[in-house]
């Protein structure tokens, strides 16, 4: 059975891609987002640790999967609070 990142707190990932992964490992685990992805457990805990980032291929799994834009590991976490991205005013 997989294990789950209660550790990993989405609002201190490095990348958007990173955050919005760490947000699908708090309602699953490591294994079962490995299995859907065909990838390794180790692979998808790197990714979610920010040890690593996936190449083209994988990040076209995740943005199939779980709707993760294949971009969103290039660019800096957004506030899951705030409707405009170009804004750093969280609105409730």
């Amino acid at each position: 059975m997989g294990r789950r990142a209660a550790k990993l707190d989405p609002s201190t990932a490095t990348t958007e891609g990173e955050r919005q992964l760490r947000e699908i490992v708090k309602r699953s685990t490591y294994g079962s987002i490995a299995r859907r992805l065909r990838a390794d457990e180790s692979t998808v805990r790197h990714y979610a640790r920010g040890r690593r980032r996936p190449d083209h291929d994988m990040r076209e799994r995740l943005r199939e999967t779980y709707g993760i834009p294949t971009g969103a590991w290039d660019e800096g976490p957004t506030d899951p609070y705030t409707t405009d991205p170009s804004t750093t005013k969280r609105v409730v």
